[in-house]
């Protein structure tokens, strides 16, 4: 989403910022550390494409039967609880013109993803990738290792990971470079708003910090970065700290497991 890539930038204060020539940079990147664990609204909404696919005989037939059930998807819950108090405060307590703008914008999606499947991806606009020679932490309190972070295009890069891609060719993306950057953390908040159970969030962690292996406890996730992955047992620790699942591993941090 444009308006929460500028944002991002926004935030970065003072740095300064230039475009890498289309020759530089790896021949792909992979999706897994661009998504996980500071951008779990990605897979909302790979989430989303997919609810979509399973109900188009209904979307087709009685539209706001859909638009009732897709307000229950995690698509809306980003849109609802993070996306309208950042960019939409005006209808935060506009109970009916907050419902019809999650109603458009869904729709619009559902327009989007019709577009990209017919068409493909655009290659005119290729997914953001950012570099940067000092990784801030994050405003949630989360110091990762990462060298690409993910900027503009995370509806462009969905609609790749539903098409199986698992990593991004050159010639899909741009990558920008920052003399510092805070990166956005999504996941966070969304853990907490979803709310994401323990199996769920703890597969989505070991898609990064344990792979091939994906726990569904967080203390077995915790314990296997340990012992195979020592390098990243405090960054593990914190990420779940930050995003409340510090109760179900005796971290220490802020936050408590999602109700």
């Amino acid at each position: 989403m444009r308006r929460l890539a500028q944002t991002v930038a926004r935030r970065v204060l003072g740095s300064r910022t230039r475009w890498l020539d289309g020759a530089d940079g790896p021949a792909e990147i992979e999706i897994t550390p661009l998504v996980c664990p500071l951008r779990y609204d990605v897979l909302t909404r790979k989430q989303f494409i997919e609810f979509i696919d399973g109900h188009r005989e209904m979307y087709a037939r009685d539209r706001q039967a859909f638009l009732a059930r897709a307000r229950r998807q995690p698509y809306a819950v980003w849109l609802d609880g993070i996306v309208i108090p950042r960019h939409l405060p005006r209808l935060v307590n506009d109970p009916e013109g907050r419902a019809r703008w999650l109603d458009e914008r869904m729709l619009r999606f559902v327009a989007l993803y019709d577009a990209m499947a017919a068409r493909g991806f655009d290659r005119e606009h290729p997914v953001e990738i950012r570099i940067t020679n000092r990784l801030e932490p994050t405003v949630t309190g989360k110091t990762v290792q990462a060298r690409f972070i993910l900027g503009d295009g995370s509806h462009r890069l969905a609609f790749l990971m539903t098409r199986g891609y698992t990593a991004l060719p050159r010639h899909l993306v741009r990558i920008r470079w920052f003399e510092r950057l805070v990166p956005f953390d999504s996941t966070a908040t969304l853990a907490r708003l979803i709310p994401l159970d323990e199996p769920s969030y703890a597969a989505y962690l070991s898609s990064l910090y344990s792979a091939p292996v994906i726990h569904v406890r967080v203390a077995d996730l915790v314990a296997d970065v340990a012992d195979r992955r020592p390098d990243r047992a405090d960054e593990v620790r914190q990420v779940i700290a930050a995003d409340g699942f510090a109760d179900v591993t005796g971290a220490a941090g802020a936050g408590g497991r999602p109700a």
